[in-house]
């Protein structure tokens, strides 16, 4: 489906793009995000949940992660989905200062960094 080395590329750049995006700190995914009609840690989880998590899974499976970059990738979205429990962990004063969105942001900053970013 995705042998054509054009597409992964492109799935590979929004693939880092989102990630960076992601591990960046509150205050920048404040600035992108705070027009949006969603709760911003929302859209931030979401984005990594179901679309981010979709494209390392391609890159996975065509070699351009490795086992331990992909374990990554996992480690955050099981992190995401045991947050998704706790309700007071949605709110943006909670993504800006709460230590499991820190872990998050620290567990894609070190993905980033194996990605040479």
């Amino acid at each position: 489906m995705y042998d054509d080395v054009d597409e992964l590329i492109k799935i590979y750049d929004l693939f880092i793009q989102e990630l960076e995006f992601f591990s960046s700190d509150f205050k920048i995914q404040y600035d992108v995000l705070k027009e949006s009609q969603m709760n911003i840690a929302n859209d931030i989880a979401n984005e990594f949940s179901y679309i981010e998590k979709d494209r390392a899974t391609i890159l996975y499976e065509h070699e351009w992660l490795t086992r331990e970059q992909y374990d990554l990738v996992l480690q955050i979205e099981n992190k995401l989905s045991g947050m998704s429990d706790s309700k007071n962990l949605w709110w943006n004063d909670v993504l800006e200062k709460s230590s499991e969105w820190e872990e998050c942001r620290t567990i894609g900053k070190e993905l980033l960094k194996s990605l040479g970013y």
